[in-house]
């Protein structure tokens, strides 16, 4: 593996072969076995990058990265971001997540799944809410390694 800038990596996490960290977060348990690139980005507990996955951290036109939410944009005034995963987020192999990507793991059953969309719904605009400071904790982070 090769890791650039910071990067915290949690118990029994999986950094693997070819894979590349830059300004990462990691937590407990979370695989990026091999062939990854994961840029400027929060893995969620046991969150999974298949082989070849990449979290894109650099918009091709380099303007900075909005983020898109239900109540409107988010404007992050960054350029470099990478994507942000919930929990138990699996990841197909090949993938590559846009900047500003953000991934929820939500679980249906058949007997609960109004009460399951409530949760995630909520889920998702916690996530969104808290998506500014998380923002300017990476661009801290940018700030300081570059």
């Amino acid at each position: 593996a090769f890791i650039r800038g910071k990067a915290v990596v949690g118990e029994n996490a999986v950094v693997g072969n070819s894979t590349e960290l830059k300004n990462v977060i990691l937590f407990d348990n979370v695989q990026v076995p091999h062939y990854n690139y994961v840029g400027d980005s929060i893995l969620g507990y046991k969150a999974h990058m298949g082989a070849g996955s990449i979290t894109s951290n650099v918009k091709s036109d380099k303007k900075l990265i909005t983020i898109k939410g239900p109540d409107g944009n988010i404007d992050t005034g960054i350029k470099k971001i990478g994507a942000f995963l919930g929990d138990n987020v699996e990841i197909g192999c090949g993938s590559v997540l846009n900047p500003g990507t953000i991934v929820i793991y939500i679980r249906f059953q058949v007997s609960e799944v109004v009460l399951n969309r409530v949760q995630s719904i909520k889920i998702g605009q916690k996530w969104l809410k808290n998506i500014k400071s998380i923002c300017y904790y990476v661009k801290s982070i940018n700030v300081n390694t570059m």
